[in-house]
């Protein structure tokens, strides 16, 4: 329930607030071209890590609400602040650290080799538009032609690394804040 609150709320702040400002610019510079569907993709580093904070908080003050809840007893406001801060920095890194990587992978061409390294012989994908209205069902080869696209490499790898990089940040923001990550951490202070 707590992760569906993290990703609406990232999801919400990145399609209302940055969406709308990227399209205005783009109108401004390209007054014929239309704002691509992947509204992620058009906004910039900094505004996911903006999303991913204020989405980290929600996710805290809610996980907070419901412990304070089962276990009857309220966290002092120190605790709360620190709690949020901590939540709040680890989804920024997650969150920016994935679409940075995404997007390197992606523009240093390394989609393209995965892409080509995946392809098998009689493979009659050959560009992205026709991945995008691929049917997965459609016949046999239809799952190996979706992993094809490259795009599921792409994202697991960078998955990968904006999980470590939040884990490390979580460590020793953690230990700034003297926030256990135990989940024991109202008995904290």
């Amino acid at each position: 329930l707590l992760g569906i609150v993290l990703f609406e709320t990232y999801g919400k702040i990145i399609t209302s607030c940055f969406k709308q400002a990227n399209h205005e610019k783009e109108m401004i510079n390209n007054p014929s071209s239309k704002i691509s569907v992947n509204s992620f993709e058009n906004v910039s580093i900094g505004g996911h890590f903006v999303a991913g904070g204020i989405a980290g908080a929600t996710y805290s003050g809610i996980s907070s609400l419901v412990d304070s809840g089962i276990s009857r007893t309220v966290p002092s406001m120190r605790l709360s602040a620190n709690l949020a801060l901590h939540h709040a920095i680890g989804h920024s890194v997650l969150f920016a650290g994935f679409a940075m990587a995404r997007r390197c992978m992606s523009y240093s061409g390394l989609s393209e080799v995965i892409r080509s390294s995946l392809q098998t012989e009689g493979s009659h994908v050959t560009d992205d538009e026709e991945l995008d209205t691929l049917d997965v069902g459609s016949g046999n080869d239809g799952v190996s032609e979706m992993v094809q696209s490259s795009d599921l490499v792409v994202a697991a790898a960078a998955g990968g690394f904006a999980g470590l990089a939040q884990n490390i940040m979580n460590h020793y923001s953690g230990f700034v804040l003297r926030v256990q990550e135990t989940g024991d951490a109202h008995k904290s202070s």
